[in-house]
């Protein structure tokens, strides 16, 4: 006897990202340009009692020859679906986030945020830190 399959065709989600996949990849960037002095983590939360239930990720930038320093740079609240992403940047003294409402917009306010001068600042000073203890 057969037992029925009631879950109908699952979806294929080989080409699709995330917001942790995203990160994680600019991550590994961080870390093969800094020949392995700096690299990202992402940590990945359930935000089960939020006003929607979703998701959590932190972007960190870990210097580990500094006793694993870390630096918080970007955290992203999302829900289930993905049709809503609110980004907020550490490096922003304002505390302010941006909402947006879909990948490609987040992946520009990403872009906006790893390339902008306050994370260069923190780089070259873990970067710094790391050459005047060697």
């Amino acid at each position: 006897m057969t037992t029925e399959n009631m879950w109908g065709k699952i979806p294929n989600v080989d080409k699709e990202e995330t917001p942790v996949t995203v990160l994680k990849k600019q991550g590994n960037i961080l870390a093969n340009n800094t020949v392995g002095k700096l690299h990202g983590k992402v940590t990945f939360h359930q935000r089960p009692y939020h006003s929607s239930p979703g998701f959590q990720v932190d972007f960190d930038i870990i210097a580990n020859e500094l006793d694993k320093y870390t630096v918080t740079i970007i955290t992203i609240n999302y829900d289930i679906h993905q049709t809503s992403f609110e980004i907020f940047d550490h490096t922003d003294r304002n505390g302010n986030s941006v909402v947006v409402q879909d990948m490609e917009a987040l992946k520009a306010e990403i872009r906006r945020i790893l390339s902008a001068e306050a994370v260069a600042k923190i780089i070259q000073s873990l970067l710094l830190q790391i050459k005047s203890i060697a």
